[in-house]
Order: structure tokens, then sequence, then C-alpha cells
């Protein structure tokens, strides 16, 4: 029978280093190149994300690209991107505009690269092909102001030419949930002219039809390149109600920390938390 080697004090050191140089480096590694987190800032995705909702994106859905990861300029592809996967009609995916890169935006894509696609009357037209909305409930929901607004919730079915953007085990056009709170054509972008998706980019629209600002909005957004994609979100880790002011200084966030920790727990929404992004 074996005796147990005793660790010295220096040996039990040792190891504990060695443990959290391995835990620190691959929370690097997966935080830089594999999962970001961030908070959905407003409702132009409701009723799929909402306010307050805190995101994980899987950064190895699309791209690497200077955008996507730290120091991802020094890539010797930095312009192009290391490619991963191919944007599909109806991914919800988080991007950087080029011209704002400290600022985090969420949308679907509608339309891919070589794709025609247009609101008519408030329906979504891909290569000249109506979605199919249908009517699932009234839906009441806080708006970016904490004030409660009421509107309809529909379920929206791809056209049959998205198909090809798939999977070719996958036969079924892509489905999802959006939200009205105006009458069909009366919204901003109930109408638009045509578009054609140039190649290298993607049509984005926020699930909110009527409150969001994304591609339809050519003079602010636009078509946005596949290099800006920085990854398909996942799962909601978190969600709040909170409307807390800027962060005070760190003596007066010590002092409020326990009314901090009361209303956290009162503005939590537990509803959504560990559900699905997409």
């Amino acid at each position: 029978m074996t005796e147990k080697k005793i660790l010295t004090p220096e040996e039990l050191k040792h190891r504990r280093n060695k443990i959290g140089n391995i835990i620190f480096i691959s929370f690097i590694i997966v935080r830089f190149f594999f999962i970001e987190h961030f908070m959905v800032p407003s409702s132009s995705m409701t009723p799929t994300l909402i306010t307050g909702d805190i995101i994980l994106i899987k950064k190895y859905a699309y791209a690497w690209s200077r955008l996507s990861i730290p120091f991802g300029g020094f890539l010797p592809v930095a312009k192009q991107g290391i490619k991963l996967g191919k944007p599909k009609h109806g991914d919800v995916a988080g991007f950087i505009m080029t011209r704002e890169p400290s600022k985090y935006y969420v949308k679907r894509i509608v339309a891919v690269a070589g794709d025609y696609v247009q609101m008519k009357d408030g329906i979504l037209h891909v290569n000249k092909e109506p979605c199919k909305m249908e009517f699932i409930r009234d839906f009441k929901f806080r708006n970016d102001a904490g004030e409660w607004e009421t509107g309809q919730e529909y379920k929206v079915t791809m056209p049959e030419s998205t198909v090809s953007s798939f999977k070719s085990s996958c036969k079924i056009p892509k489905s999802y949930t959006v939200y009205r709170n105006q009458p069909f054509g009366l919204g901003h972008i109930d109408n638009t002219l045509e578009f054609k998706v140039p190649e290298g980019y993607v049509w984005m629209q926020g699930d909110f039809h009527t409150g969001s600002s994304d591609s339809f909005n050519t003079h602010f957004m636009g078509p946005i390149s596949v290099n800006e994609l920085v990854g398909k979100p996942f799962f909601v880790l978190y969600s709040t109600n909170s409307r807390l002011a800027s962060e005070p200084s760190w003596i007066k966030w010590f002092i409020q920390l326990p009314w901090r920790i009361l209303v956290a727990l009162k503005d939590t929404n537990f509803k959504r938390i560990c559900i699905k992004a997409n």
C-alpha cells in the first residue's frame, strides 16, 4: 500500500498559483474569442429581447474581426476578418457599426447579399414575396421611458425563397415573433423603397417593427457589413427593469450598496432569466 505524498506549503502554494493561472488564462480566451455579454439598451427587439436583458453572444458564429475581438485590428486579415460561419435569414445578431465602435446593437437579419427587401403597408417583403403575419395576442410592455405600452404581437413566417440560406436538411422557413403598436401602414417604416442587399452585407430589422431604427432607416444605419457582426445571441443571463441614473463615485456607490441590492432584487425580471435569446 503506497503512502500519499504530503505536499509542503511551498508546493501547495505553487499548485494553487498554477490552477489560478490556468483559470485566468481560460477566462481571457473564452471572453476574447468565444463569448461576449452586453445589456440590451433599447426596446427595438421587443418581444424577443427587451430593455435591460443581459445577453450572451457567441463570438464565433460569423467571424473574428477587428470589431469583434480585442486587438482585432492587428489580425493579418483584419479587413476581411476570419470567417467562421454564414449569416442566415432570421438570425438574431449583435453588431458594431464602424463609425460607432463603442456602441453595440442587436437586430434580426431579414435579408442577405443579393436579396431584394422592402416594407409594404407594414409587411416585410423579401425577394418580392410577403412574409406571413399571424396575430397572436395583445401585448403589454414597458418602453424605454419606463412607461407601459399596449400593442399586438404577431408571428412572422419568412418566404420560401429564404430557405436556401439554411442547412440543406431544413426545409421550413424561419418563423419569429414581432411587435407593433400602430395600425398597418401608419408606422414610420411601413412603406419603403425596394433595396437590394450588396455583396458582403446583410439587412437588419428590429422585431419591434414600429419602434426600431434599423437598416430601413438608410440615413442612420442602412445595410450592415458582415465584418461588423460580432456574434449571435443565444442566452439571456439576467434581466432588470431598473432605470438607475449614471453611476456615482465609488464612495457613494458603497454607501448606497444595501439600497442598490434591494432595488436590484425588486427590479429583477425573473421570468426572463435563463431563456433563449433568439
